[in-house]
């Protein structure tokens, strides 16, 4: 038997056990001695399967750039697929869903690495992933392709999850969310810790499809659609950028749509704040008094009426969130 063959398997051992501390060096003792391309690929593929489990962005992020300078040396189809997958996996885990979407359809109908997640596990991060990041179009394409008929009616729930959200069915949506919720996002691995932000995302997209639909919503028939009550509704919204400036009024049970002009904002203000809070460091607060003509009401009915833009600047990403609170006698 030779050396290079002894140090490998000494190293795939060592990770298999989970003793990452000696499974780190007796890889790069490996990869010194190994005499090949696709041998080397597969050390990173290795440390990157280290570093997804131990949550380790930095060892995993090293090994994708080592493992994928490598493949431009001269690697095999195989392994350029399998790291795209793993890609797609590590994307998922840091939030990055849409980068997690493409990677993952790229490598969906050539998927081989079942020694970082099962096929059916993989066609599911697939679609949990691009139902959260994709716009109506691409996911009708997408859950049209073969890969995911084949597979989909053997998750439960998730045909129906895609479905209803396409087809409008929101009451049917919000249940099926609730079943992902439980089934597929808290238990696993990858996606357990965004759960909360993954929920809040599904249901803004809903809101959004639903709102941008209309230039008025009575909060009721808003409430029938998506199978809950009128106080959730009024305690609960909060619309994305995407719907512009929006009110919403529970004794007048309306819900109505201004056009985001300059002609409806009379004055802007901009406030920010150096507060130590957690929250108050994550957010910059944009407040605009809105014209009372947008309203077509009386300046007498009108007991306040201000629309706040938090602009969230989480995980580098600058989401646009409109909190809209208007009260009126």
């Amino acid at each position: 038997i030779e050396l290079h063959t002894v140090l490998k398997q000494r190293a795939m051992y060592l990770a298999r056990i989970g003793d990452k501390e000696a499974a780190l060096p007796a890889i790069d003792e490996a990869f010194a001695k190994a005499t090949g391309t696709g041998s080397k690929i597969d050390f990173m593929l290795l440390k990157i399967r280290l570093g997804l489990f131990y949550g380790d962005p930095e060892l995993t992020e090293k090994s994708m750039a080592s493992a994928a300078a490598l493949i431009e040396e001269g690697g095999d189809w195989d392994r350029r697929n399998r790291l795209t997958a793993y890609r797609g996996v590590y994307a998922a885990s840091i939030r990055d869903f849409r980068e997690s979407s493409k990677r993952c359809t790229e490598a969906l109908s050539t998927f081989t690495a079942t020694e970082l997640i099962e096929y059916h596990d993989f066609v599911q991060l697939t679609i949990l992933t691009s139902m959260v990041s994709r716009n109506r179009r691409e996911l009708k394409q997408l859950m049209e392709s073969p890969e995911i008929l084949q597979s989909i009616d053997e998750l439960p729930y998730m045909r129906e999850f895609t479905s209803s959200l396409y087809n409008s069915e929101y009451a049917l949506f919000f249940r099926t969310l609730a079943e992902v919720e439980q089934r597929y996002m808290l238990p696993s691995r990858i996606l357990s810790r965004h759960t909360q932000y993954y929920v809040r995302e599904m249901r803004l997209i809903s809101f959004a499809q639903l709102l941008e639909s209309y230039r008025s919503v009575a909060l009721d028939s808003m409430a029938a659609a998506f199978g809950v009550t009128t106080d959730y509704m009024d305690q609960g919204v909060f619309l994305p950028s995407s719907i512009r400036s929006m009110a919403l009024s529970r004794t007048v049970g309306l819900t109505r749509r201004m056009r985001s002009t300059t002609a409806l904002l009379r004055k802007a203000m901009f406030c920010s704040t150096r507060s130590k809070s957690s929250r108050a460091q994550r957010y910059r607060i944009y407040i605009w008094n809105a014209s009372l003509s947008a309203w077509n009401m009386p300046a007498a009915s009108m007991r306040c009426s201000i629309v706040v833009l938090l602009l969230d600047n989480l995980s580098g990403c600058r989401r646009a969130m409109a909190l809209v609170y208007a009260r009126f006698t």
